[in-house]
């Protein structure tokens, strides 16, 4: 043990001649399974690209952004989103009795604004 007061003891070799050095194998650490945590993440940011390539997005997304101070613009996007949705013909025929109604209104908007 040390002294009070003192930082260090230094030893000499004259005392250490027969000494013997015993080692021990303790078990393993558990540690965090970097490994999968790697695999996992990599899975995980994988998805996410695929899903965020994927994903349908509108095309009046885009295109409303950058026609939003012409409302005439506004209203030729939204008449043409009517008639792909129309024309699609995945709708019944009240659905598509209903989107010929809004299409009509629209156009009558568009005639009325000049």
């Amino acid at each position: 043990s040390l002294e009070p007061g003192s930082n260090f003891r230094r030893y000499g070799r004259a005392n250490l001649l027969d000494a013997t050095v015993q080692l021990e194998a303790g078990a393993p650490e558990r540690g965090i399974p970097m490994q999968g945590l790697a695999v996992l993440l990599a899975l995980l940011l994988g998805g996410v690209g695929v899903y965020a390539f994927r994903r349908p997005v509108p095309a009046a997304t885009y295109a409303a952004a950058d026609l939003a101070h012409d409302p005439r613009e506004t209203l030729l996007l939204e008449i043409a989103r009517l008639d792909e949705r129309i024309a699609r013909g995945d709708l019944s025929s009240e659905d598509r009795s209903n989107l010929a109604h809004k299409r009509t209104s629209l156009l009558d908007r568009l005639k009325s604004s000049g």
